[in-house]
């Protein structure tokens, strides 16, 4: 993490400024064989593009742990474990294990989405979930086992969890989730653009937002 992108660097010290009170660990490569040795040893995870070899790794680091899951690439700008323990409280599986993800079905409704045409379900660049969630650790072993194959698409890890949804009990599990749509967090980057002035008009659908979710998902095109 010393040589991370100063946008990362940023989004991590948002994180550890507004959250004093949680253990933030910020992981790379050289951490795997602590966290996870028997994945680290598994020559097939080294073999993988970036972006499925990090799927791989915060579903196998959720399962076994549990925690929360925030990509580098992501601003946090309130506590976040009030507004997740109110998000425990309205769902309908409060006193048992949580899971949470944003949703992203209603993206044909958002004001620019543009992997609308991959229909994706969920936001995978945040996670909160106890360690042996049912979902995520049927999302974990399945993708581990699809990683295997010659070709792995981009967005594997979403094809996997809409298949999982065909099973009826994992459609009641995901029922249970709180549904917060990922326009939120996503709104400087899809909506606003990251050069808008934060006044006016722009000012309010971002309050509005961070109200909603206290984060924003940010991208390395800002220093393009």
């Amino acid at each position: 993490w010393q040589n991370a992108p100063a946008l990362c660097q940023a989004c991590a010290e948002s994180w550890e400024c507004a959250n004093p009170d949680l253990s933030i660990r910020k992981i790379s490569a050289a951490d795997l064989p602590d966290l996870l040795p028997e994945l680290s040893m598994w020559p097939r995870l080294w073999e993988l593009p970036p972006a499925q070899r990090s799927d791989l790794v915060r579903l196998a680091l959720l399962e076994k742990f549990g925690g929360v899951w925030a990509d580098a690439t992501l601003f946090c700008t309130a506590p976040v474990m009030p507004w997740l323990q109110a998000l425990k409280t309205r769902s309908d599986n409060a006193a048992k294990d949580f899971f949470f993800v944003f949703d992203r079905s209603d993206s044909n409704t958002w004001a620019h989405d543009p992997f609308l045409k991959y229909k994706l379900m969920i936001s995978n660049w945040f996670f909160a979930s106890t360690a042996k969630h049912p979902l995520v650790a049927q999302l974990f072993s399945t993708m581990r086992e699809e990683v295997t194959r010659t070709s792995v698409p981009y967005f594997c890890m979403h094809n996997i969890f809409r298949a999982l949804l065909e099973d009826e009990a994992n459609r009641r599990l995901y029922d249970q989730v709180p549904r917060v749509s990922a326009r939120h967090p996503h709104l400087l980057e899809f909506e606003l653009g990251f050069s808008t002035s934060a006044v006016g008009a722009a000012k309010d659908l971002l309050r509005q937002s961070l109200e909603v979710a206290p984060m924003q998902k940010l991208t390395h095109k800002i220093l393009q």
